[in-house]
């Protein structure tokens, strides 16, 4: 995310010499300035995901009954929460965050595809080729496109927060257009933002559009879309979400990223969140 005079890399560069993560000298490509608004940057520079190069057989979910229709534009309701396995034929679509949930969640399963400072206009742009797989670089949709998914989980948001909400719009709407496309037969969850913590994201020096109003406007605009496009919300930001809207202070790292150990939430929601694509399926065809 873009700063106030001091560096938001000074700071990253501490939080590296601490973190357990290995990689945070990646060679891969910090994305550029975007183009038409000033945009917000992650606070940690760009990252690659790991090759996707089989289509695993997933373990199955609980079985959830009979199936009834899902109404698109509401959140997915909780059901029996399914193993990790189950993310094996799953891709996530991300920017640092989806980084963290990478490096700390614990989960050893599924494609990560993600760049430090990834925002909505960048996932299929030739200048950001940022995913790297068997020597050769992809743009996050074109590494999207090698395989087929079970599920594809969408994060993005948090970098578009100085965007103006009408291209924040735009720009994930041709997302979805590009996703729905790429992967036809994958049930399609769109989350929503967490939110942050706005007294340590001014302690770190980042801009101001970085607050929790932010945050829910370009919620609302997920919601809408989730509905216009026919794809599952998932109500992520519920799992860091605390009786204020805000992240808790224990929860937040830099006010935007989370702590190691709070990753595994974002896992252990998503895993009580699912949907078969049968129920998915139909109920696009009923919409």
């Amino acid at each position: 995310m873009r700063q106030k005079p001091r560096g938001i890399f000074h700071i990253l560069a501490a939080v590296c010499l601490m973190s357990v993560l290995s990689g945070c000298g990646s060679t891969a490509q910090t994305p550029s300035a975007s183009p038409s608004a000033n945009p917000t940057t992650t606070t940690r520079p760009a990252a690659v995901t790991a090759s996707p190069t089989s289509e695993p057989t997933p373990t199955p979910a609980p079985s959830q009954g009979p199936i009834t229709s899902y109404k698109f534009g509401t959140y997915v309701e909780e059901s029996t929460p399914v193993e990790d396995s189950w993310f094996e034929t799953a891709a996530f679509l991300g920017d640092s965050r989806t980084e963290g949930l990478k490096a700390y969640s614990g989960l050893q399963y599924g494609d990560f595809f993600f760049s430090r400072g990834m925002n909505v206009f960048r996932v299929d742009d030739e200048n950001h080729k940022v995913v790297s797989i068997d020597g050769k670089d992809y743009t996050i949709l074109e590494a999207l496109a090698l395989k087929k998914y079970q599920s594809v989980y969408i994060m993005m948001g948090i970098n578009e927060l100085g965007y103006p909400l009408e291209s924040y719009r735009s720009g994930l709407s041709k997302l979805l257009e590009r996703v729905i496309e790429i992967q036809p037969n994958a049930v399609i969850y769109l989350q929503t933002l967490p939110p942050v913590n706005e007294e340590s994201a001014k302690k770190n020096d980042l801009i101001d559009s970085i607050n929790n109003e932010n945050v829910a406007a370009f919620n609302q605009v997920i919601v809408e879309l989730a509905t216009k496009y026919k794809v599952a919300l998932v109500d992520t930001g519920a799992a860091y979400r605390d009786e204020n809207g805000s992240l808790p202070a224990d929860l937040a790292s830099d006010g935007v990223h989370f702590t190691p150990s709070a990753y595994r939430r974002w896992v252990d929601y998503l895993a009580s969140h699912t949907m078969s694509f049968q129920r998915f399926d139909e109920s696009r065809k009923q919409g």
